[in-house]
């Protein structure tokens, strides 16, 4: 972004701008995320549950990873294999407050990858050269003069929670005490915008748009199956295929809640979805993990009557149930007229393992999906 020193007493930008002979600073008005867009298709499906990790990502825009099929990105969903279709990127042709973001992302996390790919200069000013979009990125010294947020710990987060790709949208002000370019008529419009922006307007944002979905999941979205699940104790299986006994595995899934400050109250679905467990050359079928869904009471105030979702049995426990193999297995819902508010989410665990499945460690991924009515 570039704001003419003389012309422009006011701006709003979410990246540095470039300085002129006009003092100035920075004052946040709000937060968010950088997503990135992806289509991929597989027969007449398109695919909605993609996953990709950080690295991966970071090679897919420095062109080490051209196609679905990369090993990376079997790794990344599971074992699952995408077919052999390009990957190719689509980048602002011009400089953006997104390109920005995202280079100082690359630069910050991944700068063995990003610095070479740059001519060895992990800070470089341009984004992704081979399209010669210029990034108004100022660097380390600008962003201390002028008071904008260091997001070095936003990128490299640890809290699998955190969503790296984090950064704020600014005003810029003049600073000057003597700038006769600012008039007491100006003051008083910057001091009303910003108590629009930062309070009152952004709660009528909020209740015009919000619906969202927290828990203590992984990155993008997705959950490590409960790590508390206790020690199995055998029970009598009802497997078709032969298994008669079976190890039961319980635990909690907690931490979720839906935040929904629609006024209108459409109402929402939340479902959730499990991937097979799968240790080595071994594979335990998600449908042997069940839930049974409760509303939490401490901390929601969500209005109407949200319902928890019924109970999904495992298959080794019953045999017509699919347990969390499917999708849309329902966690919890509010019809319409119902939801405004905060509404905590829990969910008691429970993974029947075949007697025949060895000792060992295997991993799965739940994915949960907030749907509006």
């Amino acid at each position: 972004m570039c704001v003419r020193a003389f012309a422009t007493d006011f701006a709003v930008t979410g990246g540095p701008v470039r300085p002129g002979s006009r003092p100035y600073a920075y004052v946040p008005l709000f937060g968010g995320g950088t997503a990135l867009s992806y289509r991929l298709v597989v027969g007449d499906r398109q695919v909605r549950d993609l996953r990709l990790s950080g690295a991966t990502i970071a090679k897919t825009f420095t062109n080490q990873i051209t196609d679905w099929s990369d090993p990376a990105v079997t790794a990344d969903n599971n074992g699952r294999r995408f077919p052999p279709v390009p990957i190719i990127p689509v980048l602002h042709a011009e400089g953006s407050d997104e390109s920005a973001q995202f280079t100082a992302y690359l630069a910050a996390r991944f700068p063995q990858l990003w610095g070479p790919f740059n001519g060895g200069d992990a800070t470089a000013t341009e984004f992704f050269p081979r399209r010669g979009a210029a990034v108004a990125f100022n660097g380390s010294d600008g962003v201390a003069q002028y008071l904008m947020q260091r997001l070095d710990d936003v990128y490299t987060n640890a809290d699998r929670r955190a969503y790296p790709l984090s950064s704020y949208t600014y005003a810029v002000l003049p600073t000057a005490a003597n700038d006769q370019r600012i008039t007491s008529e100006k003051r008083q419009t910057f001091a009303d915008f910003l108590d629009h922006a930062i309070c009152g307007g952004q709660a009528a944002l909020g209740g015009q748009a919000a619906l969202g979905v927290q828990a203590a999941l992984g990155v993008q979205g997705y959950a490590p199956l409960p790590t508390n699940l206790v020690l199995g104790h055998p029970a009598q299986a009802t497997d078709p295929t032969g298994h008669r006994h079976a190890w039961v595995f319980t635990g909690t899934l907690g931490g979720v809640s839906v935040d929904d400050s629609r006024p209108g109250m459409p109402g929402w679905t939340l479902a959730g979805q499990a991937t097979d467990f799968v240790n080595g050359a071994t594979t335990v079928p998600a449908r042997n993990l069940g839930w049974t869904p409760a509303l939490v009471p401490l901390g929601s105030d969500a209005e109407g009557a949200p319902v928890a979702g019924p109970p999904a049995a495992p298959a080794l426990q019953q045999a017509s149930s699919t347990g969390l193999a499917e999708p849309g297995t329902v966690l919890a819902a509010a019809p319409q007229g119902s939801g405004l508010g905060v509404q905590q989410i829990a969910a008691g665990m429970a993974l029947w393992m075949p007697d025949t499945a060895p000792k060992g460690t295997y991993t799965a991924t739940l994915t949960l999906t907030l749907i509006s009515a």
